[in-house]
């Protein structure tokens, strides 16, 4: 396929991603921490970049955060280290980190060190009950909910940089964590319970009210979060089960979830964190310990409809409670949490730290072929042949799986888009049994290869004028920059088998 740079210009408004409804998904696991003494407690976040960001919080050891890398590495930085940790990742794409040492403390990595301030000095650590919050709220900055000797507290980063905190309300016995969350005008709706009630307080009027929530809301573990349309989802651990809330119109609507999933008690789900996908269903994770099926993570999703429940992992003989959940703008569901086996020969449990994210399996030709018969079964044979166009758009059906097009719907194909010197390459990545040989030509006689990058977005030349490369969730960008000269690019397709 030919296109000169003049006509790049006049396409760019046709550049889109298209997602293949079709393709199926498996769940990819990676180990970030490999074997260590002390059971590791994951957290995760999306950063601005889209790529996931891990905390490991090694109990009683130190703590470091981890951001993967287009290429699947993975970069550790040390962070301060306390207890009832949480870390987010802010607006400005810096992380900040909540903990308890001998006070709660706040740490901002602010790109090359870490700045930290005392936020309660409070010095007896065992007043504090649960783990810390951190939330966004809708300015991108940090905020975070914690209970010490008795009161519900709210510390949070104002206008200028610094931390501001306030009590919230009073608590008898605190029972576990408290949480918090932000609707879009800035109102924060914090969750909490005793060891009788759990509680919903939100801020009115520069007061805070707070009211009991329905007793089949009672529970431990809160997680909250705040759809576009400042509803409140809860979810909590309740009698060996999930249950989830919906705050709207004034008035919780209350599900118990999974329920069917217990075994004779032995079940016992750990949420980790509520999230909401873009259309506003929720999704929760959650830990099944024991039972005839041995110990597994699941991961539960409301449809619209109904929930549903997958399992990411099983047969996890120890861990899998510390955990967390993170969806990424895609809505694909980004997975920590922690592993643990015994040696072969015995011995103390040693444990890891493991991330798992929902990915397409990479198409072949002949699955996307089998595809396009079974959307199409009144169209001829002969259409399928490789060669063919059945729409009549000049790209036939192997140009139309090579660069993610519609192949009985007339378009363009739109791979590319100009700059002044140079151009960015839009290519699919999933498609492993291709191979993109990217070549350019002044003449249209002499072409010289730039670079040969594989459908799952490996680069096996290497490119004197690439200056970014960037690795997307459904394609990746090559640009290509210095190139004064006016030249023509093509983008010459191989099927992986025919390269040897």
């Amino acid at each position: 396929m030919v296109v000169p740079m003049r006509r790049m210009v006049a396409w760019m408004l046709a550049i889109g991603t298209h997602i293949l409804t079709y393709a199926q998904e498996e769940w990819v696991e990676e180990t970030v921490v490999a074997a260590q003494e002390a059971q590791p407690f994951g957290m995760i976040a999306i950063s601005a970049r889209g790529k996931p960001v891990v905390l490991d919080w090694d109990f009683g050891n130190e703590a470091r955060i981890g951001e993967r890398s287009a290429a699947g590495c993975w970069e550790f930085t040390m962070a301060p280290f306390g207890n009832f940790g949480d870390f987010t990742v802010e607006g400005d794409g810096d992380w900040t980190l909540a903990y308890v040492d001998d006070a709660v403390t706040v740490a901002h990595w602010e790109g090359e060190q870490w700045s930290t301030r005392v936020i309660d000095d409070e010095r007896t650590s065992s007043t504090f009950a649960g783990r810390l919050h951190l939330t966004l709220d809708p300015q991108g900055r940090a905020s975070f909910s914690y209970i010490r000797s008795g009161m519900v507290r709210l510390a949070w980063r104002d206008f200028f940089g610094g931390w501001q905190e306030e009590e919230v309300a009073t608590v008898q016995i605190a029972h576990q964590h408290s949480a918090a969350a932000y609707t879009s005008n800035g109102q924060v709706h914090i969750v909490y319970a005793d060891l009788t009630t759990s509680y919903h307080a939100m801020k009115e009027g520069g007061q805070w009210q707070v009211t009991p929530l329905p007793m089949s809301l009672h529970g431990t573990h809160p997680s909250i979060v705040i759809d576009a349309n400042d509803r409140v989802h809860m979810a909590m651990v309740v009698r060996g089960g999930l249950a989830y809330g919906l705050f709207s119109d004034g008035q919780w609507s209350v599900q118990e979830l999974f329920q069917e999933a217990h075994e004779s008690g032995a079940v016992q789900p750990w949420p980790t964190n509520l999230s909401l996908t873009s259309d506003g269903h929720p999704v929760v994770t959650f830990h099944r310990q024991g039972g005839t099926s041995g110990s597994s993570y699941w991961l539960g999703q409301w449809t619209g409809e109904t929930w549903t429940a997958r399992p990411v992992v099983e047969d996890l003989s120890f861990g899998g409670d510390h955990g967390d959940l993170a969806l990424d703008d895609d809505d694909r569901p980004h997975l920590v949490y922690s592993v643990g086996h015994l040696p072969p020969n015995g011995g103390t449990i040693v444990y890891g730290l493991r991330y798992a994210s929902l990915e397409p399996i990479p198409l072949t030709w002949e699955s996307w072929l089998a595809h396009q018969r079974a959307e199409h079964p009144q169209a001829p044979d002969e259409s399928f042949a490789p060669e063919a166009d059945p729409d009549g758009d000049g790209c036939n059906q192997f140009c139309e799986y090579a660069f993610d097009t519609l192949p009985f719907m007339p378009g363009p194909v739109t791979w590319g888009a100009a700059l002044e010197t140079g151009l960015d390459i839009h290519l699919p990545r999933d498609r492993q049994d291709l191979w993109y040989h990217l070549e350019a030509s002044e003449d249209l006689e002499d072409w010289n290869r730039v670079a040969s990058i594989t459908g799952t977005g490996e680069i096996l030349d290497d490119p004197g004028d690439q200056v970014g490369y960037e690795c997307q969730r459904d394609r990746y960008t090559l640009r290509l920059e210095n190139r004064t000269a006016r030249y023509v690019v093509r983008v010459r397709v191989e099927r992986v088998e025919d390269q040897f």
